[in-house]
């Protein structure tokens, strides 16, 4: 798939089959994260893959009960340790960075899957203590998304898209 129309044609997808996703693929995926742009070169982001069925009922349920999470084979919860990044940025600018970090990675992550037909979704996490309880996922560790992968059962439409002249502004606002 050539890289326009993979990012054009990327859909979030709510309803998944039950077919199993390869770990060569699951793995190439993932490992796509560690080529994102990211401030300092930190790399502070960190993955927790979950496969079992019943931890992916405690995501679901730590994530506004969104039926997907555990419809789908797999989630990747993406966390980050915002220390390394608070000790060069110092804490103002740090919880900026690590989100814009891992919200870099994910986006790789979205469009790797993508490129091997495998759909995806990003989630919220809506109770982030009780994720990390599921999970074991140590206090100073920070959850941004939870990532849902699998094969869909519909092809979703692509949904309306401003046009560029509605959302650029040149030189000033």
């Amino acid at each position: 798939m050539d890289f326009d129309e993979c990012i054009k044609t990327r859909r979030s997808v709510k309803t998944f089959t039950n077919k199993k996703i390869k770990d060569k693929d699951i793995y190439e995926i993932l490992d796509t994260i560690k080529y994102a742009p990211n401030s300092g070169n930190i790399q502070n982001w960190r993955l927790v893959l979950v496969k079992d069925p019943k931890k992916r009922e405690k995501l679901k349920k730590a994530s506004f009960n969104q039926e997907w999470i555990e419809q789908a084979p797999v989630a990747v919860v993406v966390c980050s340790d915002d220390q390394d990044v608070e000790k060069f940025y110092g804490k103002k600018s740090s919880k900026k960075f690590c989100i814009q970090n891992c919200a870099a990675g994910i986006q790789n992550m979205l469009l790797k899957a993508h490129s091997l037909g495998i759909s995806s979704i990003w989630n919220a996490v809506s109770d982030e203590d009780k994720a990390k309880h599921a999970l074991k996922i140590p206090e100073n560790i920070n959850i941004h998304a939870i990532i849902s992968f699998g094969y869909s059962i519909e092809e979703p439409d692509m949904p309306k898209r401003l046009e560029i002249d509605r959302i650029l502004h040149e030189e000033s606002w």
